[in-house]
């Protein structure tokens, strides 16, 4: 139970501030330009949900390898990765939707390095 509790906290805090620091890189970069906050808290939550079931799916992979907490993170650090830039490319890519694979990205490997991993995992 402890990589789905995890893995749900890593989602959590990427899905909630994920459009936070979006909002950020989108204020330097295009501060004219208005933009919308709601929307794009709607649309992490639909479009991370696959991401979500793998990335339970890769922290009980990991777990079993026997290596330090270190190396563990640093593999689900690019599992992260790849798991926020898959579906973006998928949908698009467009300049917004680096914006956004930089934005939660971020998060999620902030958010991977964050939480202490048990030593069960």
């Amino acid at each position: 139970m402890k990589p789905v509790k995890y893995s749900l906290s890593v989602w959590i805090t990427s899905l909630l501030l994920g459009p936070f620091a979006y909002y950020l890189l989108q204020l330097i970069m295009e501060p004219q330009y208005p933009h919308y906050f709601s929307s794009s808290l709607i649309y992490a939550f639909v479009f991370s949900l696959p991401s979500l079931v793998l990335s339970i799916l890769v922290v009980f992979l990991i777990r079993k390898i026997s290596t330090s907490q270190t190396i563990k993170k640093i593999m689900l650090s690019f599992a992260g990765i790849a798991l926020v830039a898959t579906p973006l490319y998928l949908l698009d890519s467009g300049q917004q939707i680096l914006e956004y694979a930089i934005a939660y990205s971020s998060i999620t490997v902030i958010a991977i390095w964050l939480y202490p991993l048990s030593q069960q995992i």
